[in-house]
């Protein structure tokens, strides 16, 4: 019977120990008055859980724990303000203890980090085979680059806005023969004066339903560097579901001694130097890949208009494509009548035929009412030649039915 009583007791003590814990939840300021000492007392499976205001801190580390780190109200209330200037380089939080998909950083504005160093640092470091989540967070303002990932690192980046920072957005940066990954999905990357996202030597990347805009250069690179023993059986990098939209460079850029890349059913629109440039999948192709006008409600929100050529309805993948759904109703771009993403005097000679020449009307009739009086006439068209020529007031930027 004792022995009986010993193999049931040992049987109850293994099964017990196999269920995590829930862990405790730190409150700050309640529990501890910073989040530099909430996470200092987290152990494995608590939660640090942040009140609304602005915290003055810096160069936060999860030291490989397995923890969530998370504001009670979301980014615009909660506030990390780094604080670093020239000789006094700080950044936001720095993950380089090998800490996992497990551990959570979530919901919070990091701005003001500053670190101009020749290795291009992040406010958000993943290094040394970090790859932790990191959800819901704005990164703006920031003397360097939003995000940098390197040392075989592979963290979640999910539904962040990384924009104004003055290098890249997010920066995959590991160099000759060690590569990182990342998993970047439903984020909004613009304004950043470097590239939108730089892969210098990634394997195994998945950029997927973002909304890249307005870079300074590229919106994404992909760039490697020989040789890197990089063969055509590694890993690709996928893009797929994204907009990239006006940045100064290309909308995508593939450079040479890289692994095949998957980019599929892309609206690059509007990008400087060209929309898909030396990548395998061209305008229109079989992939789903095309340049058309995005047709957001308004900029920068992105979201979308009811007849954006990137909602599932409206393009040949069926899928919807950027970091935001539908937001409004149809519209158009005001003034462009001849349907060619710009306004010009070819518009202008179209209205001209148009209203006096029995000429065809535009295929949206509401974008030749120009100055939004719900009249097309010869009002429209003086109203169109003074802004064009005479720096009169703007047209009617998008126009609803």
């Amino acid at each position: 019977m004792r022995t009986f009583t010993i193999i049931i007791s040992a049987i109850l003590f293994v099964a017990f120990s196999a269920i995590p814990s829930l862990g405790e939840t730190i409150h700050v300021p309640l529990d501890q008055p910073t989040i530099a000492a909430g996470i200092e007392a987290a152990v494995n499976g608590d939660t640090v859980l942040v009140a609304s205001g602005t915290y003055e801190e810096y160069n936060l580390n999860f030291n490989g724990k397995t923890i969530s780190v998370i504001s009670e109200s979301g980014p615009v209330s909660t506030i990390i303000n780094v604080n670093g200037s020239a000789g006094d380089e700080r950044l936001g939080f720095i993950f380089e203890n090998g800490e996992n998909r497990s551990s959570l950083l979530e919901g919070f504005w990091i701005h003001e980090a500053y670190d101009v160093t020749s290795y291009n640092p992040g406010a958000i470091m993943c290094v040394n085979g970090s790859s932790p989540t990191i959800r819901n967070c704005t990164i703006v303002n920031n003397h360097c680059t939003g995000i940098r990932i390197a040392g075989l690192s592979n963290p979640l980046i999910e539904g962040c806005y990384i924009s104004v920072n003055s290098f890249d957005g997010i920066h995959i940066a590991d160099v000759y023969t060690t590569f990182s990954a990342g998993e970047i999905t439903g984020c909004i990357v613009d304004l950043n004066m470097g590239y939108g996202i730089r892969i210098d030597a990634g394997l195994d990347v998945h950029i997927t339903n973002c909304t890249i805009a307005s870079n300074s250069q590229d919106g994404i690179l992909i760039y490697g560097d020989p040789p890197k023993n990089i063969s055509t059986e590694d890993p690709p990098i996928y893009v797929n579901n994204c907009i990239l939209y006006k940045n100064g460079g290309a909308g995508i850029r593939r450079m040479m001694y890289y692994p095949p890349s998957q980019i599929e059913c892309n609206d690059a629109y509007g990008n400087t130097d060209g929309e898909f440039v030396n990548v395998a999948a061209s305008i229109g192709d079989e992939n789903g890949n095309f340049s058309a006008n995005p047709v957001f409600c308004v900029a920068p929100d992105y979201q979308l208009s009811s007849n954006s050529p990137c909602l599932p309805l409206n393009n040949n993948c069926g899928v919807l494509i950027g970091a935001s759904g539908q937001g409004c109703g149809p519209n158009y771009f005001c003034g462009d009548l001849d349907d060619n993403g710009e306004r010009d005097l070819s518009d202008v000679t179209f209205l001209i035929a148009y209203v006096f020449l029995n000429g065809p009307a535009p295929e949206h009739l509401v974008v030749a009412d120009v100055n939004c009086d719900d009249r097309i006439n010869i009002q429209d068209i003086t109203y169109y030649i003074a802004y064009l020529f005479r720096g009169g007031l703007e047209l009617c930027f998008w126009c609803g039915e």
